[in-house]
Order: C-alpha cells, then structure tokens, then sequence
C-alpha cells in the first residue's frame, strides 16, 4: 500500500509532505511544556473522503507512545477544524506545518481510555459528527478540504508533582465531496463555481498494474529446480498475497490491470497436476536420457499433419479441434513431425469442461520462424506429444492430467494418496506428506509439496482474469533489448508465441482482438524497465505489438537537444513515439517523479500510510483540470502489496471517481491511447487529442542492467547445436520422438533469457550446466569409429571406407567430410546424406578419394549435420600412399630417356675408338704408343676413350700382357670389356697366359 501511495503522492506534485524520519508528520505547533510528550501513528481515518452517502463520522484510530520519563494517564480529547483550504499549496504548507486550527472548537473533552508508562504505547480511536447543529461536531457545511486536530490533555506524573496538560495533537485533513446526509438540518450544497467544489476538474485517468512475476522455477523436463514457488502461493506468501489481496479489496476491476509471466502459469499448472522437484537445490539435474516411447498412456496418432501446413498465432478462444504446437526444439525435419492424437483418452471424458481441456500451445522454434505443424502436449514439458488434456511426467512419459486416478490432483478436487504407512492412531500425525506425482520418479528428485496451493491459486486467477484486464508478457519476461542485441530475435519471437499460447489455455480464455474482445491483452508491451531500443520496438512491432508502457527516463520530447537536456525529458502522460517512421501510442508510467520514487524504491515509503491517504485525497480534491493526467502506477515486477492499505487507497479512488475526479483506467487501454468512461457511465471511451511526440531514449544506466554478453554469447552457442540437434535426429519408426529430449533443453532456454536474472552473478548456471551436459551426450552417442584409422592407397583412385556408429535411440541424418587433404594431394568426393537407423547400429560410408602423390600424411574425418554444422571432434586418418600420380610418371619416363641417351652415346663411342686403333700401330719401347701413328702423324695421346690406360705394346715376350695399373674395373657403362686382355700379342706367336 505505500507503495501506491507514495507514486501517486508523487505524481500529483506534492511535496514537503514527509518528516525526517521518514513518515508523516502526526504532532506539530504544540504547545507548553508536556505537548510533544506523545506521538501518534494513524492507523485508520474513516471515511477517507466524505461523500452524501458517507456516515457522518469521522473515525480516527491508531496507536500513541509515551515518549517521556513519566507515566501519564487521565486522557481526554476534543476536535478542532480551520477554515476550508482551496490550493494544492495551501495543502502542502498544512502537511508541512500544520496551524492551531480554531474556526470550530468542541466545548467539551472526551475520554480516553487507558495509562500509558513511560516508554510504552496503547491503541486509541476517536471520533466525531462531520456536520450538523451539533456543538460536538466538526460543523462542515460545504463539500471541501478542511484542517483537522484532535487535541490530546493529560496527567503527568512527574517528579515534581502531577500536571494537567496538553500531551499531544494528531493532525490530518478532512475531504468532503459532499456533505453527509445533504438533508441535515443546516447543510448545504455549493454553488455553481464554488472553488471548493468537486464538479469542476476534468477526471485524471488512474490506473495501477499489478505484476504477478516470479523468477523461473523449472529445471528441465518438468522437474523443478526448487521448491521456493510452493512457498510463494501459499498463505503468507508474496504471490498469494498479491491475489487474495487484490479480491479482498474488491476494487474496480478497471483500477487494477494484471501483469503475468505465463511461465508462471505454466509452471503452476504443472505443479496442481503433482511435480518433481530436486532433492538438493542449488546442484544440476542429471543429464537427460533418450528413453522409450510410452506404450500405454500415449494415443495412438491416426492422421498425420501436413508438412506445409503453417502454425498461425493465436487469436481467439481454442475451438474443439485444437491448433497444433510447435516444438521449441529447434526446427525439426518436416518429414518427421509428431502427429496430434485424434481424440482425448476414455479416461479424460469426464474433464471435458476443464477450463485447459482442449487447448495447445502454440510454441514455435527457438530456431526462427514458426516449423512446421507439430502437435504436442499443453501444459507438459513442451514437446511432449500427447493428448491435450494429458500432462506429461518426467522423462517424456504421459499421463492424462484428470484421470481421476489415486495419484491425480487437479483443480476438480481430485488429490493424490500421500505416500508412505499412515502414523498410528494415537500419535499426533505429522505434516502430510507430499502428494507423489504420476509416472516414474527421476533420479534424484522428490515430490513437491505444492500441488493443491497450485490448483487453489490457479483457481483464484482464472476468477480475477475473468473481470479484469491480462497483460500478457512474453514467456519468461525476456530481456527483450539484450537478446535483440544479441541476435537473438527468434528467441523473443519464441517468447511471445508461446506466452500467448499458455496464457489462453492455463486462463481459459481467448486473446482479445478487434473481432472477439477478451480480457487477455497481448498487443501492449511492458519491457523490463520500461525501456526499449528502435530495434526492440521493430521486433515487437513485427510479432503484433501496437503499443507500450513505458519509463519517463526511456523518453525524450521529440526535437529537443537530445536526452541529456533536462528540458528533453516528458515528466508522465500520454505520448506518440516516434520509431523508424512509426508513431506508436504509448502512456508512461510515474517513474519520472525520482526523489519521491526512489525513497520507495528504496524502502523509505512513509510508515503512516492512512496519514498519506489522507493528504492525497486532499490534493486530488483540490488539485486544478489543467494538472489533471494519466496517473499509471507501476510497481517493479517483484512487488508485494500492503492488503489494508490497497484497500484503502482503493476506496479513496472509487469515492474520487463517484464525484467525477478521477476515473479508474485499464492500463492497456491507456496505452492505447483511450481513456473509458466511469464504470457507470454511458457513452464510447475518450480518445487523447494531444499525445506529446517523443522519441526512444536507450541510455547507458539501462544498457547496464542487460543481461551480460558473455553470459548471452553462451546461450546463442547452445541455441546452435540444439538446432543442430533437431534437424539431425528424426523418430524412427516406432521409436521415441526426439523432441521429448529436445524440447525440455529449449524450454531451459527461454527461462535463461529471463530478464528476472539481471544482477546475478551466474544467471541460471545450474539448469545450464544439464542443458551442456544433456546436449554433449546426444552429439557423443554419434561418431566414426577409431579403430580403422590407417588406409594404403595402392592407386590414384581408391575408396576410403569408415564406419559411423550411432548409439542414440533416433534415426540419424549426417554427412562425412575428409579435411586437410589438399595439402597433401588428396582430394575426396561428397558421399551425400546418411541416413542410419535407430541404435544402437553402425553403417559403413565409403568416400572416393583421388591421390596425386606417393607418401604418408594424415587428414581428418569429420562428421556434419544434417545442415552441415560439425558434429563433435574430427578423427585423424593416417594415408599411405604407393600411387603415382601423372608428374611422377613423366618425370620416371623422362629420366628413363635420357639414361638410354647417354648408354647409346657411350656406345657409339666406344666403338668408334675400336675402330681407330689399327693393327700396324707403333709401339714405343717403354710399352706406349709411340707419339705419332703410323702415317706419320703427329701424334695425340692415344688412350682409350673410357679414360683407361693405353694398350700393352706388342713383343714376343710370352709372358702375360699386365693390365694398366689405372684401368677402370666394373665400370656399369664398359661392362662387356670389364677385364679383357689384349690379344694383340698372339699374332707374333704369342703363348695364351
């Protein structure tokens, strides 16, 4: 309550009304010795505003504390009223320094009852006739604002002996609309004109929004990371206050505008059906396991979607053929979509009437646009194909959510046995045990204790929602303008499709549009802090978003100096942003007031909140038409109401709005740019004439909330392989769907693009660590096996062959890739797609490979995607080539030529200097050839043309001619002479050796 009361003191431009302590001041202008001795907490000031129909008495309650040494006692009281006050700043300097009231004076003090001790406080309530002839009565004759004081005397007992004095004042404002009971004798009414009237300003629009956010529960598959919900909704808890609050208070349903995260209603719709919830907070979840399809609580599908077949957005109340749910696993192949079950199980038949029965999300891909149809279950972990009226368990099994079986709870009043022997008889049993949800338990888990808190809490909001205004954020809340930023648009598309899905079916109603009105409002963007970039708008802008709430700071007047000019800046109101060209209708909210704001904000909001009241309603009395405007109060997402004080400012706003000062608004509809009439009154909504043109103002203070980058870049990665994940694996026939592994992963992904872990140091780091740990071991249980990994090529064309081996209970679409061989001269061919069947199977894959060199070197096997990602590691392969390409040929030929060149030319040679050597040649006596031939010649060295030495002169000496001591011997290219001997010497008889 002081919330409010603080933004709406703010934006009504009062000021000095606070103390130093903080709250409002109850005692001033005292006077003598013992005045200031007690001091005053207002509690309660009965009727807040007078009306005609009001009781004529006011009420006044709260507590006093003695805060001197000595006990006082013998308490009486009488009232005192000034004159009428007719400006705000009469108002302000009343609050500020309150004045001895005497235009009327009671005679006579009354009692009041009780002794206080020193240091200690007792509760009071007085009271007194607002008007009539009475002496005892306030006397008020005309509608107005009217100084009060209550003047407290007393006995102090004080050392020096007992005193009679006056020990305390309690100040406040009476306003008077009209006068109790007009026929009164000496009532009266005013004039036409009259400044104290109530009939002259124009009514300001009022309206509050009234977040229902909570930060993301689930973990993945349906299994809650804690517990910490069931507290929230349960009594004492913030969010059950917030709703029980808001019906007790039983307010306009046009003051009060929901804002809800239909994450939060889908994770409280899965909890009233019974839910896991980790056995220790704070450590992940085990990895998922790939497991079997259900064999017995799963429909069997007998029609098959279209594969082209476009999921639209929901517009409108679900019909009895229900709209089919993409999977948020990434695009899936449209060849294998799940197929929608052609009608609910027997055993659902009586549940017909729920208000989800019969209602699918409508969920697109994290991957970008909307896939193609795919029908899953509404309210399970999405992807979970079932019937609609089914609620999948843990581990992507189904069970039909209103069964009526033994471990069913559900909002028709069916609870689940509590498990575990019943105490004896004559022990005092203890808290009952958790309701154990159906289907297996996963490792590691144990059953929540909040399932019928849920069911009672869901049942509460589909009644507010049914008379008030829904503001339905994206699913999660996501930090729009980071993931924007990031490049993550789709993630935000996803959000907002899939929010709007849940909403209709967890709240039973349709989404309002032109054509079919509902109270489901999905077209007016609330961002985290009210702030947004150009960019963020054209993304809203394209997913059906026509107008914003928004932050006075993330605005400034259209061609002003810019945002850091304190003239720029648009102060509250109703505005026309200007974004690329388009001029979108906005309202902002009282963020703008920052002094008062930021004391809330901070916890410094007053502590006499009926005091406040009080003096607000006095302002808004007097306050003029030209200050009246749109007064939007909106609380951060995390808020927690003061039940008696919304109570109060609530009625203070029905009574202003009855005299026409004020007229309680759906804040959706002010932004819009429409302002309704009175609940009662006729005619159609008022539209704004004169929005102030802005544009958007993005500044560094809200660049600096984000999320951090690091931690987004993180989530674009992981939003990658995913995708990778859901167009690789497909459902083999009779085999498990591979998006009731995918889609938990996917949901995880959109709690940790929450805005709600803005601040936090680690944002969501535990579900993330499963999610990587669940995503690294689906891509482990497909690769090439290691075991072949050396390969000899004998010729230039040769296949390599590998064997991909697939563990994963999916069919599998991949492809190979040989990296790394143009450097060593190999090249390969595409061995197209391959498809494997469920595993745990292995396929061979054979891929031609030309080699243009002989050698060793390694290259490497890589697995890809169906869309060509890569797909884990790459596997080296070690090549030993004995081919020889086409240069190595030539080279071997062209060696091999000029070899049999130079063998022929030394033969030639050889020859030739045989036949040189005639018979009749001279010989000197030494046994050389003498130095000219027989012709007479001169003479040459003659030696043999190898380089050898010359030939043995010829004698008769028949011993053996000795060869040349350098004579070549082996020479490979004299071989046929290698070690003959002359045998010239054996014509002149010579003996053979």
């Amino acid at each position: 309550m002081t919330l409010f009361v603080a933004i709406l003191l703010a934006m009504t431009g009062l000021t000095g009304v606070l103390s130093p302590a903080g709250g409002f001041s109850a005692t001033a202008a005292t006077l003598g010795e013992y005045a200031q001795r007690l001091s005053f907490t207002i509690a309660g000031i009965q009727p807040v505003v007078a009306t005609a129909t009001s009781p004529n008495l006011l009420t006044v309650s709260g507590r006093f504390s003695n805060t001197g040494p000595d006990p006082i006692d013998d308490l009486n009281y009488r009232f005192q009223r000034g004159d009428r006050l007719t400006s705000v700043a009469a108002v302000n300097a009343e609050v500020a320094d309150p004045i001895q009231p005497v235009t009327v004076i009671n005679p006579t003090f009354r009692p009041l009852p009780g002794r206080v001790a020193a240091k200690q406080s007792a509760g009071f309530t007085v009271s007194v006739p607002i008007t009539g002839s009475h002496a005892d009565s306030l006397g008020i004759t005309a509608p107005g604002v009217y100084p009060v004081m209550v003047n407290v005397n007393g006995t102090v007992h004080a050392p020096g002996g007992d005193a009679r004095a006056r020990v305390g004042e309690v100040h406040l404002l009476v306003t008077v609309t009209a006068v109790p009971g007009s026929t009164l004798p000496g009532s009266t009414q005013p004039a036409p004109g009259d400044s104290g009237a109530a009939s002259g300003p124009t009514p300001a629009p009022v309206g509050i929004l009234w977040p229902l956010v909570d930060v993301p529960h689930l973990g993945l598959n349906g299994v809650f990371r804690d517990d910490s919900l069931a507290a929230e909704i349960k009594p004492g808890g913030r969010l059950a206050a917030a709703v029980t609050e808001l019906i007790d208070a039983a307010a306009n349903p046009n003051l009060v505008t929901l804002v809800v995260d239909p994450m939060l209603l889908d994770e409280l719709d899965r909890m009233s059906h019974g839910y896991w919830v980790v056995a220790h907070p704070g450590t992940p979840q085990p990895a998922l396991q790939p497991t079997p399809p259900p064999t017995s609580t799963k429909p069997s599908p007998t029609t098959k979607p279209s594969t082209s077949a476009q999921t639209s957005v929901p517009t409108s109340a679900p019909t009895s053929q229900p709209a089919s749910e993409a999977t948020a696993s990434g695009a899936l192949p449209s060849s294998q979509p799940s197929s929608p079950p052609s009608s609910p199980p027997s055993n659902a038949a009586s549940n017909i009437a729920s208000p989800t029965a019969g209602m699918t999300d409508m969920t697109p891909s994290v991957g970008g646009a909307l896939p193609e149809s795919t029908a899953v279950t509404a309210g399970a972990p999405a992807g979970a194909t079932a019937d609609t009226n089914a609620t999948a368990a843990p581990n992507g099994t189904t069970e039909s959510a209103n069964s009526g079986g033994p471990n069913q709870g559900s909002s028709n009043g069916n609870t689940a046995e509590p498990t575990g022997e019943q105490p004896p008889g004559n022990e005092s049993p203890g808290p009952p045990e958790p309701i154990q949800p159906a289907g297996p338990q996963p490792a590691g888990t144990v059953a929540g204790t909040g399932q019928e808190a849920a069911a009672a809490f869901l049942d509460q909001l589909r009644g507010l929602a049914e008379t008030h205004h829904v503001l339905v954020l994206p699913y999660g809340d996501p930090d729009v303008v980071a993931l924007v930023r990031a490049g993550m648009s789709d993630v935000v598309a996803t959000a907002v499709f899939r929010g709007r899905a849940v909403a209709s079916r967890v709240l039973g109603q349709g989404l309002d549009t032109p054509t079919a009105p509902s109270n489901l409002v999905t077209d007016v963007a609330d961002p985290p802090g009210g702030v947004l970039t150009d960019q963020a708008w054209q993304v809203l802008r394209s997913l059906g978003y026509r107008s914003a709430i928004l932050d006075p700071t993330a605005v400034h007047a259209a061609g002003s100096p810019g945002p850091t000019g304190s003239s720029s800046k648009v102060s509250s109101g109703f505005v026309t942003v200007s974004v690329d060209g388009d001029q979108v209708p906005a309202v902002l909210t009282s963020g703008g007031h920052a002094p008062e704001l930021a004391r809330v904000l901070d916890g410094g909001a007053p502590a006499d909140w009926a005091d406040a009241v009080n003096t607000l309603a006095a302002v808004m009395m007097v306050e003029s038409s030209a200050a009246a405007g749109p007064m939007v109060v909106a609380p951060p997402r995390g808020f927690a109401p003061h039940g008696a004080g919304f109570a109060t400012l609530s009625a203070l706003l029905d009574d202003l709005s009855g005299v026409g000062m004020v007229v309680p608004s759906p804040v959706t509809a002010l932004a819009r740019d429409v302002v309704p009439h009175g609940i009662d009154a006729a005619g159609p909504p008022l539209h704004v004439t004169s929005p102030t043109p802005v544009t958007l103002d993005y500044g560094a203070k809200a660049r600096a909330a984000e999320l951090p980058a690091s931690y987004l870049e993180r989530l674009i990665e992981l939003r990658q392989r995913l995708d990778v994940l859901g167009v690789t694996l497909g459902a083999a026939s009779g085999g498990p769907d591979p998006a009731d592994i995918l889609a938990p992963l996917s949901d995880a992904m959109l709690g940790a693009a929450s805005a709600s872990w803005r601040g936090t140091t680690d944002p969501d780091e535990v579900v993330l660590q499963s999610v990587d740990a669940t995503v690294d071991g689906l891509y482990a249980g497909v690769k090439i096996a290691r075991d072949t990994g050396s390969y000899t090529l004998a010729s230039s064309t040769a296949p390599l062959l590998l064997t991909v081996h697939n563990t994963l209970p999916y069919q599998v679409t991949m492809t190979v890739r040989v990296l790394g061989g143009e450097q060593a001269g190999l090249t390969t061919q595409d061995p197209g797609r391959i498809v494997i069947g469920a595993g745990p199977r292995s396929a061979p894959v054979r891929i031609h490979a030309t080699v243009s060199r002989s050698g060793t070197f390694t290259v490497y096997a890589q697995l890809q995607g169906a869309d060509g990602s890569r797909w884990g590691g790459a596997v080296p392969l070690k090549i030993d080539s004995r081919a020889y390409g086409a240069l190595t040929v030539v080279l071997m030929a062209v060696a091999g030529g000029v070899l049999l060149l130079m063998v022929i030319w030394r033969l030639v040679q050889r020859w030739r200097g045989r036949a040189e050597d005639g018979p009749d040649r001279p010989i000197t006596a030494d046994g050389a050839h003498s130095a000219h031939g027989a012709d007479g010649a001169d003479g040459a060295d003659d030696t043999d043309d190898t380089g050898g030495a010359c030939r043995a002169p010829e004698t008769e000496d028949t011993s053996p001619a000795p060869r040349a001591a350098n004579s070549v011997i082996g020479d490979p290219l004299d071989a046929d002479t290698a070690g003959d001997t002359d045998m010239s010497g054996l014509r002149s008889g010579g003996a053979l050796p």
